[in-house]
């Protein structure tokens, strides 16, 4: 019987610090992540106040882009309709035709010299040489070489028959890209201006391939010509802030690091400025750290902290939140990115035990997390065949995050029975290394790796 689809854990999330020193900041948010892996299906995507939808000028296509004010390192939602659906490519090199590129450029009217897009021809179509079309210019003024660039920030959509898309496009802002140098600005009068742009290429003629192909055609004066433009504004970061010699020192988590460059610029740019520094650690040692009356004066943390020794320390709740498994995986057919995968416990169990793979500890167990028999019989819509082995990234070091997932995973009878030696259904067993007379007892706050490395 296929299990339930998971319901991540509620957390809630505190600040602990010694009672005379601290006030609370903010909100956090807790989230684990992974490459590939399992997750619950994300509901529907709510615009932004700053969501944005632009008209074709030449015909009856529209694009909404989720969110266009405030950017971080994040991801966007991008949705289309009134497309010419894309069709298969035709011959070796080239994988489809008439999809739409999206680009992150610099500038508000950005030109092809602006657009971080991988333009190496050689690349794309067998037999003809490497060279370089439009150039790249970084945010310096300096002509980068395509061997310098390596990868560049455009994605390609998909139009189904129906002449509508979705996809979803990693906004990268001047900590990740310096490249394009894409960060909060303003005008001398003070005013917020746009310092990067999305730009929108419909393809009426592919010449390449996926990704590199429809990047460089992107940039052929006739599918130039045909673009579209949406101004991106960033959010203020930590660089406003005078952090080498922060008021305040907080430490905690570095799945929370987001969280504290969002408000970092918020507490530093007020009248009553406060330069607020986040040391990176997990909570065990955060915790650690406070207790022993560290540099670091509060500590950003989920599980309660009350050391038996030392001044005594408040705890403030800042929000509730909850552990996750992120994946990012395309529909091999549609191409279109799947946002619905089921999982249940037991499933973390055999991942976090090392139990895929082809070594002897794992006799007669599946390759991949992707083969498992459990798994493709809870999702039997997506062709896994087509996707080849895939094995979720899992987190390292100490963390509450880790506690919290295995708790869950211990919560489960079937997941408790596999990890005691009880096969599945399927005949999967957990890897011998995990098993009697040194069987994995959970919850754990870093996850234990037994198995041998297969890469060797």
């Amino acid at each position: 019987m296929p299990g339930p689809r998971v319901r991540p854990t509620r957390l809630s999330s505190a600040v602990a610090a010694h009672r005379p020193r601290f006030a609370a900041l903010a909100v956090l948010a807790v989230v684990l992540g992974g490459l590939v892996g399992p997750i619950p299906a994300p509901g529907p995507v709510r615009a932004a106040p700053s969501a944005v939808t632009i008209q074709q000028p030449n015909g009856p296509g529209r694009v909404t882009i989720s969110q266009t004010r405030d950017l971080v390192y994040q991801s966007i939602e991008l949705s289309w309709s009134g497309f010419t659906p894309t069709g298969a490519g035709e011959g070796p090199g080239i994988l489809a035709s008439q999809p739409l590129v999206f680009a992150q450029c610099r500038g508000a009217q950005p030109d092809r010299e602006d657009c971080l897009i991988r333009n190496r021809i050689g690349e794309l179509i067998p037999g003809q040489p490497t060279i370089t079309i439009y150039p790249f210019v970084d945010a310096d003024g300096k002509v980068r070489e395509p061997e310098e660039i390596g990868l560049g920030n455009e994605v390609a959509g998909y139009t189904n028959a129906l002449g509508t898309g979705r996809a979803t496009m990693e906004i990268r802002p001047l900590a990740e890209l310096s490249d394009l140098g894409c960060t909060r600005a303003v005008d001398a009068a003070g005013a917020e201006v746009p310092a990067c742009s999305l730009v929108i290429i419909p393809i009426t003629e592919v010449v390449g391939g996926l990704g590199s192909g429809t990047g460089q055609d992107a940039l052929f004066e006739e599918q130039w010509v045909n673009r579209m433009v949406v101004p991106l504004f960033f959010a203020p970061t930590p660089r406003v802030c005078d952090l080498s010699t922060p008021d305040i020192t907080i430490q905690g988590a570095p799945t929370l690091q987001r969280a504290m460059e969002s408000w970092q610029p918020a507490l530093c740019t007020r009248a009553d400025r406060l330069d607020v520094g986040y040391v990176q650690s997990g909570e065990p040692l955060a915790r650690t750290t406070l207790a022993n009356e560290g540099n670091a004066i509060a500590a950003l943390t989920v599980r309660p902290f009350d050391p038996p020794d030392g001044p005594a320390v408040a705890h403030a709740p800042l929000s509730v939140s909850a552990v996750g498994l992120g994946f990012v995986i395309d529909d091999q057919v549609t191409k279109e990115q799947i946002r619905d995968l089921t999982i249940t416990p037991r499933l973390i169990a055999k991942l976090i035990t090392e139990s895929y793979g082809p070594t002897p500890d794992n006799v007669g167990n599946p390759g991949s997390f992707t083969e498992d028999p459990e798994f493709r019989a809870l999702n039997p819509t997506i062709d896994f065949n087509r996707l080849g082995q895939l094995n979720p990234v899992l987190v390292s070091g100490r963390t509450d995050q880790v506690f919290e997932l295995t708790r869950w995973v211990a919560a489960d009878p079937a997941a408790r029975a596999f990890l005691a030696g009880q096969p599945d259904e399927f005949g999967t067993q957990v890897n011998r290394r995990y098993a009697a007379p040194t069987p994995y007892t959970l919850p754990v706050d870093r996850l234990e790796f037994r198995g041998e490395d297969i890469r060797r």
